[in-house]
């Protein structure tokens, strides 16, 4: 479904497997290094969105880091501080996570919003189906969210 959105990829690297986002078919996932590495340089213009560990982040060499991308989610522990970012030239939002639950919450409403956005713009060029399978998808994500919603906000 990815398609609906051109140039807007997102990949979450890491070993920790989120279940939540097993139906997602608009996210690529990896696990190693490696792996990550390989969708860097197949999709190098249009990651927007990187979620891994800190310490992953922070081996990747400079010249992988996507030229557009705009938010970088990170599983780290909290104590840690991120000083090391400042190899990212661009204008990336970072933001740490020590709860994976509040990590995967943030990341698709991310997701809900540049579906909706695009949306926005198939309309302005009178694409009526394209906007409506957009917003289709956000609003799919956003019934996955309320179905998990005891997952993301146990106390309520």
């Amino acid at each position: 479904m990815s398609y609906f959105l051109p140039n807007f990829r997102t990949i979450v690297c890491t070993q920790t497997r989120f279940p939540l986002l097993e139906s997602f078919d608009f996210i690529e996932k990896c696990s190693t290094e490696g792996e990550l590495l390989v969708k860097l340089a197949e999709n190098t213009d249009s990651v927007r969105i990187l979620v891994c560990t800190q310490e992953m982040f922070l081996n990747l060499p400079k010249e992988s880091i996507p030229p557009n991308l705009e938010t970088i989610y990170c599983i780290s522990d909290l104590s840690d501080m991120i000083d090391s970012f400042e190899i990212i030239e661009k204008n990336a939002q970072i933001t740490k996570f020590s709860n994976e639950n509040e990590l995967v919450l943030n990341l698709l409403f991310k997701i809900i919003l540049a579906y909706y956005s695009q949306s926005q713009k198939y309309q302005k060029d009178a694409e009526q189906s394209l906007a409506n399978s957009c917003i289709h998808i956000a609003l799919e994500t956003i019934k996955q969210i309320k179905t998990n919603r005891d997952v993301f906000c146990p106390s309520l």
